[in-house]
């Protein structure tokens, strides 16, 4: 048992080490839209998550994806809350509030995870001690995600100001975006019970994300087609139906749903390389810990990401690291620290 969570707990921190790796890997590269990359990412690694899947299960002299199809079926459930559903309420948080205001939010989870661990999988309630540490470990990735401050010019104080009266006036849209990121937070953690829940007993670690991933991809080409047939068939109709004048409006665009063109060779491999670490290997390693750990537990190691990106940005970009970031990464290394040492 000792070992156990031991490796979970070394596959926890692993995840968030190889997800940020592999972000700074594909940096600039990728010139296409947040969704072209999420179809390209997910259908990417799926291949690869059913390579490893079948070639394991031949080494082993067994039957890959021999797992109960019910639990199957649960998994896929999973993979559309927490993957489609909720990355996707993620993305549009981000860009309606911001990427430090997105991360404050996302510092609930691991308190969500605690009680989903408690309510959905019967486990044992954390100590006081862990839960000081979850606590700690929240509040120094919020302050570490905090983004540098310095004096702007005239123009960018003009841009500041505009910005926000454009807040103030769209504080619907600003509350539309603080409610998605809180739904990302509540289905990505339920969809990580449900992994836990019905893919421990029934498949291995590379056969539910391939089953969660594989998901994923289908129902993203499914948009992406849909969309482009849609596009195409309204851009029809309005020739048949408008005149010349009515023509000004433009035509519906599927852009946003296309591959991107003209990257280099070198940007691909960048890509490949960040998907590589991210939706792979990060997955992997979170499916192997999420199994081994208190969902409590579990969600506040593999928050780690904005701290160990602290150190990354500074070696590869030249990134400056304030006093403030600094503060946060102590505040979660301490966090973490006791989360570990109340497990065991």
């Amino acid at each position: 048992m000792a070992s156990s969570v031991a490796a979970g707990t070394i596959a926890a921190f692993a995840a968030p080490l190889s997800m940020s790796v592999g972000l700074f890997a594909w940096g600039e590269n990728w010139k296409g839209s947040a969704f072209a990359l999420n179809l390209f990412k997910n259908a990417t690694a799926t291949v690869a998550f059913l390579a490893v899947s079948i070639v394991a299960a031949y080494v082993r002299g067994q039957q890959a994806f021999a797992g109960d199809a019910s639990a199957a079926g649960w998994l896929v459930f999973s993979g559309l809350i927490g993957i489609v559903v909720g990355d996707t309420l993620w993305l549009q948080a981000l860009a309606r509030i911001g990427a430090a205001r997105t991360i404050f939010v996302d510092a609930l989870k691991p308190f969500t995870a605690a009680v989903f661990g408690r309510l959905f999988l019967n486990e044992a309630e954390l100590s006081a001690l862990a839960y000081v540490g979850v606590a700690l470990t929240s509040v120094g990735v919020t302050v570490a995600a905090q983004p540098q401050t310095r004096e702007l010019s005239d123009e960018e104080e003009e841009v500041e100001e505009f910005q926000d009266s454009e807040k103030k006036a769209g504080a619907n849209t600003f509350a539309l975006g603080y409610a998605m990121a809180l739904g990302n937070v509540i289905l990505d953690t339920y969809g990580a019970v449900l992994t836990k829940q019905h893919g421990s007993q029934s498949f291995t670690a590379f056969e539910i994300s391939a089953i969660r991933f594989g998901c994923s991809a289908a129902i993203l080409l499914a948009t992406g087609l849909a969309a482009r047939m849609w596009a195409s068939f309204v851009r029809k109709h309005r020739q048949l139906t408008y005149d010349l004048d009515t023509m000004t409006m433009p035509p519906p665009s599927s852009s946003w749903a296309d591959m991107p063109r003209g990257m280099t060779s070198k940007a691909w491999l960048c890509v490949l390389g960040g998907v590589t670490l991210t939706t792979f290997t990060a997955s992997v390693l979170g499916v192997y810990a999420v199994m081994r750990l208190p969902l409590g537990v579990y969600a506040a190691l593999t928050s780690l990401g904005p701290v160990i990106s602290l150190p990354l940005g500074y070696l590869v970009r030249g990134d400056r690291v304030t006093p403030w970031n600094a503060v946060g990464a102590c505040l979660a290394c301490a966090g973490v620290a006791m989360v570990v040492t109340s497990t065991g």
